[in-house]
């Protein structure tokens, strides 16, 4: 009978949709915050300030049509921060503003590679030296290609290294020197400075090699070197001294849910700065502005090729260069276990804006990353913000809707196990063995997505302990479901096949009755 085998395979079909709505934006109705209007009427005032009034209405929107638990802001203007606001909880009974610090997670990655510049200023280390130059100790899979990477191609995430190609976890606990000789794993998944493949151990090599070459932590050279001479008394990069943090959360099905996620230490350089929206304008200023060489912290050579990536657009020196609504936009985002953020200039009108959220959520910062990216720069170019797309709780209550039609179907899939053994008999064997092979083939084939295409997909690699529990909580769920049920049931009916009948009893022709070991005919 085909139905069980049918019925099974629900899950499995269902997968791919829910992965794909959790991920696309699709058509909503559209918000708007209305800006100043030119004398001609066309929405657009470049002689005008950045309306913040208009900034608050944008912000508090997406924050209700998000479920944002909490988020901070700062507007920069003219080379200055002109406005800098909280909003929501930073935890239970405590407000959010924009003095409090969280974890930035990758926005860490510039400070880095500022730090690694002002040593190139110095003459201490050399962009397109091979990193064995100054770290003798690293290594990858591939001898040959751990002598070919420089320094640069670390900068810019062309190393030739990807999640693809390095899918371990490490323990919190482990040093960044640690980390950083465990890379001897990693498999180069393209030729080092051939192409951009997004991979966080390239910055925590980076903080070893400031390290190494000075002598110092990395900790110590940030904060001496950037965080204390631009004033941003409420970062460090030591997340071990950190205090009075936002509390973080984790997004289930829409719903926020604090959360503490593991610090990983092997990560120093690529995440785990800890900052504040009014901090890190401060240093967006001095890094990605036109007059940001007076902050002094980088040569008008090294600041020029950080803001420049090669071809104008793309991933620079720790910096990203994109266009926007036709603007071009530099800066980098953030997201990490329960906290996410950007950092965004638009040089041409010397203005920008820091944005900090206590959430960290895979699927739904790609909903409301664009989203609040793209009313932010149209607010900043004197325009009005208009955004479309799926809000994230929609998204969630989709994602619940997939999850209560899945668990509908994997609990009436186990409940058909009682007629199993009835429904056996009258299949072939063949058959029978389809009906059975069919659960472990979709079982196995879930695990596949996951571990396969969520990489190629998402650009990170899947693991449980991470990725499934804070990154794609409700998608792992849908997952574990369907997997459980198909592994149970495709276990009990080959037990039930094992042990049972092989085959339908023969039925006795009509008039013929077995007595004992005698047949007798009757009439």
């Amino acid at each position: 009978m085909r139905t069980s085998a049918s019925t099974s395979r629900v899950p499995l079909l269902l997968w791919p949709l829910v992965l794909v709505a959790s991920v696309l934006s699709v058509a909503a109705p559209a918000f708007s915050a209305t800006a100043g209007t030119d004398a001609f009427g066309s929405g657009v005032d470049t002689r005008a300030a950045v309306d913040t009034r208009a900034v608050d209405h944008f912000l508090e929107a997406q924050i209700s049509r998000h479920g944002i638990p909490g988020l901070s802001v700062a507007i920069i203007e003219d080379g200055q921060v002109r406005y800098a606001r909280g909003y929501g909880r930073a935890g239970p009974d405590r407000p959010m503003t924009a003095n409090t610090p969280q974890p930035i997670a990758s926005m860490t990655k510039p400070f880095t590679a500022v730090a690694v510049l002002q040593l190139v200023d110095e003459g201490l280390v050399e962009l397109d030296a091979p990193v064995q130059t100054y770290l003798p100790e690293f290594e990858v899979a591939d001898p040959k290609v751990s002598a070919e990477i420089t320094v640069r191609d670390l900068l810019q995430h062309t190393s030739g290294l990807s999640d693809l190609g390095y899918r371990r976890l490490l323990d919190p606990v482990t040093s960044l020197e640690q980390g950083v000789r465990d890379l001897r794993h990693a498999e180069p998944t393209a030729r080092p400075g051939e192409a951009f493949q997004y991979f966080n151990p390239n910055y925590a090599i980076l903080a070893l090699l400031v390290q190494k070459v000075t002598g110092r932590p990395y900790a110590e050279v940030v904060a001496d070197r950037i965080l204390t001479p631009l004033g941003m008394s409420d970062s460090t990069a030591d997340p071990d001294s950190s205090q009075h943090l936002a509390q973080g959360y984790v997004k289930l099905f829409g719903m926020a849910i604090p959360l503490d996620a593991p610090v990983r230490r092997y990560r120093d350089g690529a995440g785990n700065l800890v900052s504040t929206a009014a901090d890190l304008a401060r240093f967006a200023i001095a890094v990605g502005m036109p007059s940001g060489a007076s902050a002094g912290l980088l040569s008008e050579a090294s600041l020029h090729a950080m803001q420049n990536p090669p071809g104008g657009l793309g991933y620079g020196l720790g910096w990203q260069v994109t266009e926007e609504n036709g603007e071009r936009v530099s800066g980098h985002d953030g997201l990490r276990p329960t906290y996410s953020g950007q950092m965004a200039l638009l040089p041409e009108w010397n203005r920008g804006y820091v944005v900090l959220m206590n959430q960290g959520h895979l699927a739904e910062s790609m909903l409301v990353f664009p989203q609040i990216r793209a009313g932010m720069v149209d607010l900043l170019s004197g325009r009005d913000a208009h955004v479309e797309g799926l809000s994230a709780r929609t998204m969630g209550w989709a994602l619940l809707a997939g999850f209560i039609l899945i668990a509908f179907f994997s609990v009436r899939s186990l409940l058909r196990l009682r007629t199993w053994q009835r429904r056996r008999i009258a299949l072939s064997r063949r058959r029978q063995a389809w009906a059975i092979g069919s659960h472990f083939l979709t079982a196995g084939l879930l695990l596949g997505l996951m571990y396969r295409a969520v990489p190629m997909l998402l650009g990170q690699a899947y693991n449980l302990s991470e990725v499934g529990l804070y990154y794609l909580p409700e998608v792992t769920l849908m997952v574990a479901v369907s997997v459980v049920t198909d592994l149970v049931a495709g276990t009990v009916m080959l037990a039930l096949a094992v042990t049972g009948h092989p085959t339908a009893p023969v039925e006795t022709p009509v008039g013929v009755t077995d007595v004992g070991s005698r047949t007798q005919i009757s009439g």
